[in-house]
């Protein structure tokens, strides 16, 4: 193809607007925008649009959608080609094959904790996803810690989930890395705080203060998931994203209320209230991840 092109004859074509392009100077801004990379990121919010920023920093080709009208404009005057989508669970929405024509799709919403049918619904929701992937190479699913039982956790345990978006989310994921027609990365994120997400604000009373917080900032949920769509094929697997250090929640929301001028919650040590203390000991080794906020005590943006 290139030798054809080196021998092809500058043909000039007149542009509508009087500007002559060469046939050679057309192939190759064609070369140019079949080599940039494209990633579509269903849900674009406090997680999905910071994402899709640094991947357009980077120079990906990003489509984002949205549940909101007004939203789009934000989408937009970012340089994100904006979708207005909805699950409900049916996929709504136009545009649907140009959306999910991306080889890299990041599938980031939430799993809607509060539904009473959330573990019908999410699931129900990523069968209608998925029927759409037929030109997907690499799918990044935002999960959850959630998806674990109690005790000290790995991306190995087995322990089932207690709550009902935890078994919708483990039900989800088990849909996705079925399927064997494009690679998959499960990041299972903690507690995600930071910026519009201050935490201990509504915090009053902590049942078992003994417990550990799995919590991460953002900015490194941000990075990991970057470093992820940056480095697909290697990267495919499942990972826990929970900063290095696990302070009791007494010790956490204390400093929390303290940081925010609030009195201290009222704290209790429930013994049969159960812990869960989630390692990422494998996100570190793999991947070689270092996180820029490893100690939720230390007070960051």
């Amino acid at each position: 193809m290139a030798g054809a092109r080196g021998r092809m004859r500058s043909t000039v074509v007149e542009h509508e607007e009087g500007t002559a392009v060469t046939l050679r100077h057309l192939a190759c801004f064609t070369d140019i925008l079949m080599a940039q990379k494209t990633i579509s990121i269903l849900g674009c919010g406090y997680l999905g649009l910071p994402v899709a920023r640094a991947l357009l920093a980077k120079g990906w080709r990003v489509r984002g959608s949205t549940t909101r009208v007004q939203r789009l404009r934000v989408l937009l005057d970012a340089g994100i080609d904006p979708f207005l989508l909805e699950l409900t669970p049916t996929l709504q929405g136009r545009a649907l094959v140009d959306f999910f024509s991306s080889p890299t799709i990041l599938v980031n919403f939430p799993p809607g904790r509060r539904r009473s049918d959330v573990e019908t619904f999410l699931p129900a929701a990523m069968r209608e996803i998925l029927v759409r992937m037929a030109n997907t190479s690499h799918l990044i699913f935002a999960s959850s810690t959630s998806v674990y039982g109690e005790g000290v956790v790995d991306e190995k345990s087995l322990a089932p989930p207690r709550t009902p978006s935890g078994r919708a989310l483990r039900h989800a994921e088990s849909l996705l890395t079925a399927r064997g027609d494009f690679t998959t990365t499960v990041l299972r994120f903690g507690g995600l705080y930071g910026y519009a997400r201050t935490p201990g604000r509504f915090m009053r009373c902590i049942a078992n203060g003994a417990a550990h917080v799995n919590l991460v900032h953002r900015d490194d949920a941000v990075a990991v998931t970057v470093l992820v769509a940056e480095n697909l094929e290697a990267a495919a697997g499942t990972y826990n994203v929970v900063a290095d250090s696990h302070p009791t929640k007494a010790a956490f929301y204390t400093q929390a209320a303290r940081w925010l001028g609030n009195p201290p919650p009222a704290i209790e040590f429930d013994s049969a209230i159960p812990d869960k203390y989630v390692r990422n000991d494998w996100l570190r080794q793999r991947l070689g991840y270092r996180f820029k906020v490893p100690d939720p005590m230390v007070r960051a943006p």
